[in-house]
């Protein structure tokens, strides 16, 4: 944080400068208001209206504001009724479109999203990155699970641009989600081959990954995955991928060196805790899997916290404990469906106390 303040204060430094040399550069003002910090609310206020005054009917400054109300402050009201005053200068703007689409998304209200994006779409006019409005329509559609709608929008951000690493993962997911793996890797190897940077490839490298561990080459995925971590050692999600690799994949050695990694990231994350003590589960040492799992349950009282619970305590044959836990996730309405098809809890379905806690909390279900 300490390093991203002082380039702001750089950044600063340097356009205030230049309006001592030359007052009256509206976008100065502009690029200004993106160096306030959260306490600078009346400063940002103050470029914003200095950039205005400039050029009377330009929307930039208001989307700009809108931006830092919405990044810098988490004022979404604020934010939307500056894009609404944007809208009103210029109705006819593709970038206040854009950015209204932009906002709607990141909101959650896809209706409003799509609708905004539409408009911007469908313009003739280069004022944005067209790429960047189809990427974000794919993402919509996503959201929406309109997945014909959202391949076709990210098929032309690629046309667009061949090398937008976003879309090409998008694109590459929806593959994956719906069972067309040969086209998924294409994509994914596309992106890789894109990817401007070292760090940029763990992305698609952990894509790989996925992909080849769906399709039972656990080996080759174990490869990626190792790949992804190599390449950026900031990113933990290669490294649980790797633990669920074992014994295929990894070595029982290898397995714990990267339960002590993981953990050295983050020792109270529940995502960390639950993927090692899983791990220690499927190799075989109970005591360590069932020390994390309840260092897990101390930290998080929620379903699916229980739900592990369960299921590392079935995998280390402690079936008493293991529907003690069943029963706390059941009562939380953990979900029905995945309990009865989750090969971990096969030994608990055997037994009769399974129906018992089935018909208990899931009494439609068991009709």
């Amino acid at each position: 944080m300490e390093k991203f303040k002082n380039q702001k204060k750089l950044s600063k430094e340097n356009y205030l400068l230049a309006l001592q040399k030359q007052p009256d550069l509206p976008q100065a003002y502009v690029e200004l208001i993106f160096t306030c910090l959260p306490n600078e609310e009346d400063s940002a206020i103050n470029y914003a209206n200095k950039a205005v005054a400039l050029v009377p009917n330009w929307v930039v400054p208001y989307i700009k504001l809108s931006r830092f109300y919405m990044g810098a402050l988490k004022n979404k009201d604020k934010a939307e009724e500056l894009l609404n005053r944007a809208g009103a200068i210029d109705t006819n703007s593709l970038l206040v479109w854009y950015q209204r689409g932009t906002f709607y998304f990141n909101q959650r209200d896809f209706q409003k999203a799509e609708y905004w994006l539409k408009k911007a779409v469908a313009s003739e006019d280069e004022g944005i990155c067209f790429p960047c409005a189809y990427n974000l329509m794919g993402n919509v559609y996503i959201e929406t699970k309109q997945f014909e709608k959202a391949e076709a929008h990210f098929l032309k951000a690629i046309q667009l641009d061949s090398n937008y690493s976003g879309a090409l993962n998008r694109l590459g997911k929806i593959y994956y989600r719906t069972g067309r793996f040969n086209e998924a890797e294409i994509i994914f190897n596309r992106e890789l081959k894109a990817a401007r940077t070292e760090r940029d490839k763990a992305s698609p490298y952990t894509e790989l990954g996925n992909l080849y561990c769906e399709s039972d080459r656990i080996k080759e995925g174990a490869e990626y995955y190792k790949k992804s971590a190599d390449s950026d050692s900031t990113y933990d999600d290669p490294i649980f991928n790797l633990l669920n690799c074992y014994p295929k994949g990894i070595t029982l050695t290898e397995g714990n060196i990267l339960c002590k990694k993981l953990l050295n990231f983050d020792s109270l994350n529940i995502s960390n805790i639950g993927n090692v003590a899983y791990f220690y589960a499927k190799s075989n040492n109970p005591n360590l899997a069932e020390y994390y799992v309840y260092k897990l349950k101390s930290l998080d009282k929620s379903s699916e916290s229980f739900y592990n619970l369960t299921c590392i305590l079935t995998i280390i044959g402690k079936p008493e404990k293991a529907f003690e836990a069943l029963e706390q996730a059941a009562i939380l309405a953990y979900d029905f469906h995945w309990m009865q098809r989750d090969p971990d809890l096969a030994p608990l379905r055997e037994l009769p106390k399974w129906k018992e806690i089935m018909k208990k909390y899931y009494p439609d279900q068991m009709k």
